[in-house]
C-alpha cells in the first residue's frame, strides 16, 4: 500500500466544536487493542499528544473515584445501535446508554446474555460506530480505533507461530524499528504479568490463564490509556480466574489505567471495580450504576467478608428485577 493510500485511510475524530483533526497515529485496526497498522504524522506529532491522555497516572487510587462527568475521561451521549440481520429483521442493540468514566476508574458492565455489553463496548473503543449518539474521549468524539485504548478480547489473540517476546513486540515492529527500551518494555510486562521466563515461548506451550496473560500483556505495550475487556476470563477455571483477577487489581493500580470490564459474574465485577454498570435485557439501557465502596487494593479475603456478599447480592438483585421489568 502506497504512503498516500495510507494517509487516505486514517480513522478521523471530530471534537465537539465539529472540527475534524486526523489521527495520524491512530490504528487502522487492532490485535487486542494494540495499533498493529499505524503511520506517524510528518511532523513527528499527532493531533491528540499522548501527553493529553496519560496525565493523571499518578493520582491516588486509594480513593474511589466519583462518577463524575467534570473529569471524565469517557463520555456516552444517549448512543444506540441497530443491526440487520442476513434475513432483513431489524435488531436494536442498545438505546439510550448515557453515562461517563472517570480517569483511573475501574467499571464492570454486567447484564443478561445478549443485552448488548459487548456491543457496546466495541462501541467505546471504535471498532463499531453507534447508529445514533456519540462516545467522546477527552472531549473527542471517537468514530475509529485509537491507540489510546486498548482491548483484550475473549480469547487470547496470539501468533501461534510468534515467541510470548515476538507477539509483544509485534505492534510496535509495525510501527517503527525496535530499540532496545522496548524489549526491556517487554521483559517488564512480562514479570508483571508472571511471565518471565516464558519470552521465548510460543502460545501452544503455555495454559489457557498464561496466554490470557500474554494476551493483556500485549494489549498493554502501547501504554493505553484505557483497557477494554470482554469477559477475558470467562473460559478458565475458578481457581485461575480469582488468581487473575487478583493480578489484574495489582496491575491496575500499579498501572493507573482505566479499566473497562464486560463480565457475566457478579463476584468478579464486585472484585475488581470501584463502579458496576447493571444493563436491561436487549435493546440494553444502564438500568443502575452501583458504587463499590472497597479500597484499591482487593484479596482474595475481600471474598468472604458479609459486605462482598451484601453488596454482590444488591447487583444482583437489580439484575434480576431489570431481566423481570
Amino acid at each position: 500500500m502506497t504512503r498516500a493510500k495510507l494517509l487516505s485511510r486514517l480513522p478521523v475524530v471530530k471534537n465537539r466544536e465539529g472540527n475534524v483533526n486526523v489521527q495520524r497515529n491512530a490504528p487502522l485496526f487492532s490485535i487486542t487493542g494494540c495499533d498493529v497498522a499505524t503511520f506517524p504524522a510528518d511532523n513527528g506529532e499527532s493531533s491528540m499528544p499522548q501527553s493529553q491522555w496519560l496525565d493523571n497516572k499518578s493520582q491516588n487510587l486509594n480513593q474511589i473515584i466519583p462518577n463524575n462527568a467534570q473529569d471524565a475521561m469517557l463520555e456516552l451521549f444517549d448512543v444506540r445501535r441497530d443491526f440487520r440481520t442476513q434475513s432483513g429483521e431489524h435488531i436494536r442493540a442498545i438505546e439510550g446508554v448515557t453515562n461517563s468514566v472517570a480517569d483511573g476508574e475501574f467499571v464492570s458492565i454486567v447484564g443478561p446474555s445478549g443485552c448488548g455489553k459487548s456491543t457496546l463496548l466495541r462501541i467505546i473503543g471504535g471498532l463499531i460506530s453507534p447508529t445514533s449518539g456519540r462516545v467522546e474521549l477527552r472531549g473527542y468524539e471517537v468514530d475509529a480505533p485509537v491507540t489510546e485504548v486498548g482491548f483484550v478480547f475473549q480469547k487470547p489473540v496470539l501468533f501461534p507461530w510468534k515467541t510470548l517476546e515476538e507477539n509483544l513486540l509485534f505492534p510496535i515492529k509495525l510501527h517503527r524499528r525496535l530499540k532496545p527500551r522496548d524489549r526491556t518494555a517487554a521483559s517488564e510486562l512480562l514479570e508483571m504479568m508472571g511471565l518471565t521466563g516464558f519470552k521465548s515461548s510460543y502460545p501452544f506451550e503455555l495454559s489457557g490463564g498464561m496466554q490470557q496473560r500474554a494476551a493483556i500483556a500485549t494489549a498493554m505495550i502501547a501504554e493505553p490509556a484505557m483497557l477494554l475487556m470482554d469477559e477475558p476470563f470467562g473460559a478458565l477455571d475458578a481457581m485461575t480466574r480469582e488468581e487473575l483477577n487478583v493480578e489484574l487489581n495489582r496491575v491496575w493500580r500499579e498501572q493507573a489505567k482505566t479499566v473497562i470490564l464486560v463480565t457475566h459474574d457478579i463476584q468478579e465485577a464486585v472484585f475488581l471495580s470501584t463502579r458496576v454498570l447493571v444493563m436491561t435485557p436487549r435493546p440494553g439501557r444502564v438500568a443502575a450504576s452501583i458504587d463499590v465502596p472497597f479500597g484499591s487494593i482487593r484479596t482474595k479475603e475481600l471474598l468472604a467478608e458479609p459486605m462482598f456478599a451484601k453488596l454482590a447480592g444488591e447487583v444482583r438483585s437489580v439484575l434480576y428485577e431489570a431481566d423481570a421489568a
